[in-house]
């Protein structure tokens, strides 16, 4: 006998759809502070549960997007409901894509519904689905108008797809989610970590929290959590699953172990950070020395000669206590990357450089300063800058700098820069 396949109109007819949940958690707080409702379909002769794209490309075709969307959302408020009457702290974040928003403006339906299963508005967050927005004053508007009833919006995906920028200015949403393309691998990603440094500074100064969505190992959530975000969610704290079956019980050993993991962490880069300083302050001691040797206008053939003995060393300059440059930067040019030259370029002589944290951080300290990693405007290869006062032959302060290639892991002195 053959197996009827159902059509879409049967499945949502019938409403043969469930929703699973998974958790959002606060590190911080050690609490699971809510969940997001994930639709999926149901093949009520198997039992088997039907991908939601699936659902949705079948919803597409045949008109049925907003049927199948409120059928979604009604499920997951009628799942939701007991655990909020229960525990009235809990958040549900459900998703709605910007084309049903189009279709249904005006009808205050979610709205509604929300209060037909007595949920506050305030413990509602209403994901923006990725895709182009369309009617933009009209997506503004059904935002302004739930964000007065109490509802959370959220911007989901952020980082990835259709450029989200434009719908942080439009929306200015009360939480962005991180996409898991940035979350994966963080840990061991430069270009991962100062992307995600920068969208969650931006969020935050511009009053929104942050979710890293997809967190699948403790690295991720460790790193992730070094870098602000305050809220995760990802198979690391839970996998979906039917609201009645999470339980708590592995949240604390998962968060003990986020946290064991980032003071092992940070006790790890301090110890190697310290013994870098260490380091570097020897190799500033020597160069010092050789400089203070020669004529004060020799400064040039001093500094390449240093720079040709160390192959992990990009860029040799000197400032004076103004920030000024009064030395031309000596270049490795070994480490330029090709076809990038008239981007990037070495500094001259009398550039201002009074701004750098290399220079504004040691203007009124002693000792060494080790900036964290960034890309060289020089050379276009990630570096970080150490810099140290010294006195030169004249007695006149000045200021070494010395851009260091970061080819090895951060806080980790290049085993190359020895003399």
């Amino acid at each position: 006998m053959t197996k009827k396949i159902l059509s879409i109109d049967e499945i949502i007819e019938n409403e043969l759809v469930t929703s699973l949940f998974q958790p959002l958690v606060s590190v911080r707080k050690k609490e699971v502070i809510g969940f997001e409702a994930l639709s999926r379909g149901i093949n009520p002769i198997t039992g088997e549960r039907i991908s939601p794209l699936m659902l949705i490309e079948e919803a597409e075709r045949f008109g049925l997007l907003l049927e199948l969307d409120r059928l979604f959302r009604k499920t997951a408020l009628k799942s939701f409901a007991p655990m909020h009457k229960r525990n009235k702290n809990l958040m549900l974040s459900i998703n709605i894509d910007n084309s049903v928003i189009e279709q249904a403006y005006g009808s205050r339906h979610f709205l509604k519904a929300v209060k037909k299963y007595n949920i506050d508005p305030g413990n509602i967050i209403i994901e923006i689905l990725e895709s182009a927005i369309g009617d933009t004053d009209l997506l503004k508007n059904f935002v302004d108008e739930y964000k007065s009833q109490g509802f959370l919006i959220a911007v989901d995906d952020f980082g990835s797809g259709f450029s989200n920028w434009d719908r942080i200015i439009l929306l200015k949403p009360d939480i962005v989610k991180l996409d898991r393309s940035i979350i994966k691998n963080i840990e061991s990603d430069f270009f991962k970590q100062e992307t995600a440094r920068s969208l969650i500074r931006l969020s935050h100064n511009t009053g929104s929290l942050v979710i890293a969505e997809g967190v699948e190992t403790v690295s991720e959530a460790v790193k992730s959590l070094e870098l602000d975000a305050d809220i995760f969610q990802g198979f690391y704290f839970g996998r979906p699953a039917l609201i009645d079956r999470h339980s708590r019980e592995n949240l604390p050993e998962t968060i003990g172990d986020v946290y064991k993991g980032l003071i092992r962490s940070r006790s790890d880069a301090a110890l190697k950070r310290k013994m870098t300083l260490s380091h570097y302050d020897r190799v500033m001691d020597s160069i010092i020395s050789e400089i203070k040797v020669g004529e004060n206008y020799m400064y040039q053939d001093v500094l390449e000669n240093i720079l040709a003995r160390f192959c992990d060393m990009e860029c040799l300059y000197i400032l004076n206590t103004e920030g000024i440059q009064i030395s031309r930067t000596i270049a490795n040019r070994s480490l330029m990357k090709p076809g990038r030259s008239r981007i990037f370029s070495p500094d001259e002589p009398g550039t201002d450089q009074s701004h750098k944290e290399y220079y504004f951080n040691l203007k009124n300290a002693a000792g060494i300063y080790l900036s964290e990693p960034y890309i060289s405007l020089a050379t276009g290869s990630k570096c970080v800058t150490i810099s140290k006062k010294f006195c030169d032959s004249l007695g006149v302060v000045n200021i070494l700098c010395i851009d260091i290639s970061v080819i090895h892991k951060k806080n980790e002195a290049p085993k190359n820069l020895t003399f």
